[in-house]
């Protein structure tokens, strides 16, 4: 469990993320990104779903979801300490992100 500022969440190794989430994260650190999609834009938190932080703080980037057009529901929302959070249901809940050599299920 990830906890900080009164939030709660479960995590999930990068290496269990589903393909497309693996491939957006191989997207934003290749510095690429999906043309024609809204990516690294600011992510306000309005939910109050992560942990609260300036505005401007988290950006977000579309995962695409096979099979599915448009942008879907599912995206990577990332701090600029690092921090890295997925949400397959568009912010209503997500999984912190941890590297898996860090995660005990690795």
């Amino acid at each position: 469990m990830f906890e900080t500022s009164a939030i709660e969440m479960e995590a999930v190794a990068e290496n269990r993320l589903p393909e497309g989430a693996k491939h957006t994260l191989d997207l934003i650190n290749s510095g690429r990104r999906y043309p024609g999609f809204r990516n690294n834009i600011v992510f306000h938190n309005k939910e109050k779903q992560l942990p609260a932080r300036p505005d401007g703080y988290y950006k977000e980037w579309t995962v695409r979801t096979k099979g599915k057009t448009g942008r879907g529901k599912s995206r990577l929302v990332s701090g600029q300490n690092g921090e890295l959070f997925f949400t397959m249901n568009h912010y209503k809940s997500f999984r912190w992100v941890v590297p898996a050599k860090l995660s005990p299920t690795g």
